[in-house]
């Protein structure tokens, strides 16, 4: 019965985020669906029409405004895009390895199931940005601006992510392995069985996070906040902590033993 309930609540959570999401988009004036937008051109492409149909592989679209496409399974590889407007977008499972989205807007795009392979996004705005189960290995995201991101599920490996503000965004079972997060503000997020194994989280500020079954074995910590942070069966082995006391781990939720330790010197 306990398992039922649990579904039932995952499913009307997902639906509710579903509509809360189509909501914004009209709100901001983007059509209900995607699948109502006029058919665009190829050749040159503008915003609220279906690209579904194109491939831009390898093109030089730099501050283009791409606000309310869809993309959905378009092949955009190697695509320099700096500057560009994809807010409101859908780019699910599309293929953009190489990609270049520096410094874009993609507050309300949709990348779920994407290729994001080395992906650039550096100084990009993703508020509210859909990212469920892309696949980010190798991608940067240094000097990002995102509030309620949802990443769940996201195989991020190797990624870049530093100097980065991330507040209340969604990592639950994102793959973080061997990450480098330095001076990264996830402030309220969730990283629910979230795996940063080997990752460089000096300077980092987890404060008010959900780090409970958080994965952090021979993570690296130098003044890293974790005020207010609930660390519940969060594992620790072999971390290296720097430059820590008890100031950065103040009202700290379930503390597992070694931070317990570590508090107490």
């Amino acid at each position: 019965m306990r398992i039922v309930k649990k579904d039932l609540m995952k499913t009307i959570v997902f639906i509710l985020k579903g509509l809360l999401w189509a909501s914004w988009m009209v709100l901001l004036g983007f059509p209900a669906s995607a699948e109502l937008l006029p058919k665009g051109d190829c050749l040159s492409p503008r915003a609220l029409t279906d690209l579904r149909h194109c491939k831009f592989w390898g093109n030089d679209f730099v501050g283009i405004d791409l606000h309310g496409v869809n993309l959905d399974g378009v092949d955009f590889r190697g695509v320099n895009m700096t500057g560009c407007n994809l807010s409101g977008a859908s780019i699910r499972k599309a293929d953009l390895r190489w990609t270049n989205l520096g410094e874009c807007d993609l507050t309300l795009a949709n990348l779920s199931n994407s290729n994001l392979f080395h992906t650039n996004f550096n100084g990009a705005v993703l508020n509210h940005t859909i990212l469920v189960k892309s696949f980010l290995f190798g991608a940067t995201l240094n000097e990002v601006k995102a509030s309620k991101a949802d990443f769940s599920m996201a195989f991020m490996k190797d990624i870049n992510m530093s100097d980065s503000t991330l507040l209340n965004c969604i990592f639950r079972q994102s793959f973080l392995f061997r990450g480098v997060m330095i001076g990264t503000d996830f402030s309220g997020s969730t990283l629910y069985k979230a795996n940063l194994i080997g990752s460089a989280l000096e300077n980092a500020n987890f404060s008010e996070t959900s780090l409970k079954e958080t994965i952090l074995k021979g993570a690296t910590f130098n003044a890293t906040l974790f005020a207010g942070a609930d660390l519940k069966n969060a594992d620790f082995e072999d971390a290296v902590f720097d430059n820590m006391n008890i100031a950065h781990f103040k009202k700290v939720k379930n503390p597992p033993e070694l931070i317990k330790k570590l508090i107490r010197k």
